[in-house]
């Protein structure tokens, strides 16, 4: 069994930093500014690529339903060609 993924909050995403505070005495408000400016980028970045996953998973699922599609018409197809008994379902050839 796969861990579950903990989100974006456990891991490092990139690194913002603040140069040049133009209100030093505000450099408290500034950091808290800055930490709900990271977990909303960190969210958006974590929605993106679940966004990605989700829709690489419907292509995959997309391709193997084609293919299972594709062999079914060629079983019909086959079946077709061999004639079965529709009692015993025996090939009778």
């Amino acid at each position: 069994m796969k861990p579950k993924d903990k989100g974006y909050k456990d891991k490092n995403l990139g690194v913002l930093e603040v140069d040049h505070v133009k209100f030093p005495q505000e450099k408290d408000r500034y950091l808290n500014l800055t930490l709900s400016m990271a977990g909303v980028c960190g969210l958006a970045i974590e929605n993106a690529k679940r966004y990605q996953k989700i829709k690489n998973t419907e292509n995959k699922l997309r391709n193997e339903k084609e293919k299972l599609e594709a062999a079914l018409a060629e079983v019909k197809k086959l079946s077709g060609l061999i004639p079965i008994c529709s009692h015993c379902k025996k090939s009778q050839g």
